[in-house]
C-alpha cells in the first residue's frame, strides 16, 4: 500500500551485537529459540535469542565456509543444517550441541558440491519416499524391503542453482533413531549425476 501511514511501519527494536557490521543475507529461527544466521563474508552464526532477551551475552556459535553463505535451512528432526554457498558448495553441520563444551565453533560434518561454480542459490532438508531414494547398501536387503509402506521415507539433502536446476541427494540417516551417521552423512556419491529438475 501507498497510504504511507505512520502506524504501518515496522518498529526496529535494535541491532544484534554478535552480527554488527556484517552483511546477512539469509536467516532462520529454530524450535529452541536459536537464530542461524548467513553471511555474505562466508559465515555462520548460531544465536540463543533467550540470551539476548535476557541480556546475557549471547556467545554465538559460527562457522566458516569458503564462500558467501547464500541459503540455509534446518532439518530439526535430524539435528541437521544446511548452508548454501556462492561457490556451489552445500556446507553440512550438526545441530547438536553440549551446553557443557561450547567451544564455539559448529561441527562441520560434510560437504556436498552439485555443480562447481554455480552458486546454490537455495537448498532444503526434506524427507523423501524410501522407494524413491534408497538409502541402504545392503544388496541383500532388497526382497525384505515393503515400499508399499508410505509412511517410510527417507532424508534427503535438495539444492536449487542459479541455473535453474535442481539436484537433490539422499542422507545416511538410521530411520529407527532419526540420527545421521556423521561419518559419512551423504548416502551417494558426489561424483554421480543427481539431477532432478532442469529448466526448459
Amino acid at each position: 500500500s501507498s497510504s504511507g501511514r505512520s502506524d504501518e511501519m515496522l518498529e526496529c527494536l535494535g541491532e544484534l551485537a554478535p552480527l554488527a557490521g556484517l552483511a546477512v543475507t539469509c536467516l532462520k529461527i529454530d524450535g529452541e529459540g536459536r537464530l542461524w544466521a548467513g553471511c555474505y563474508d562466508g559465515t555462520v552464526h548460531c544465536i540463543h535469542l533467550e540470551n539476548l532477551i535476557k541480556g546475557k551475552n549471547p556467545k554465538p556459535r559460527k562457522a566458516k565456509c569458503d564462500s558467501a553463505v547464500l541459503s540455509i535451512d534446518i532439518g530439526e528432526d535430524i539435528d541437521l543444517v544446511a548452508v548454501g554457498t556462492a561457490s556451489g558448495s552445500v556446507d553440512l553441520y550438526s545441530s547438536e550441541e553440549d551446553l557443557d563444551e561450547i567451544d564455539g565453533k559448529l561441527h562441520k560434518i560434510g560437504e556436498w558440491t552439485p555443480r562447481k561454480g554455480i552458486p546454490a542459490r537455495a537448498v532444503a532438508i526434506a524427507p523423501f519416499p524410501i522407494s524413491l531414494c534408497d538409502i541402504s547398501n545392503d544388496e541383500n536387503d532388497d526382497e525384505d524391503r515393503d515400499y508399499e509402506n508410505e509412511d517410510e521415507f527417507a532424508w534427503s539433502v535438495v539444492s536449487g542453482g542459479a541455473d535453474g536446476c535442481l539436484h537433490s541427494i539422499p542422507l545416511n540417516i538410521d530411520c529407527d533413531s532419526d540420527v545421521i551417521d556423521e561419518e559419512l552423512p551423504l548416502g551417494e556419491s558426489a561424483e554421480e549425476d543427481t539431477v532432478a529438475m532442469q529448466p526448459p
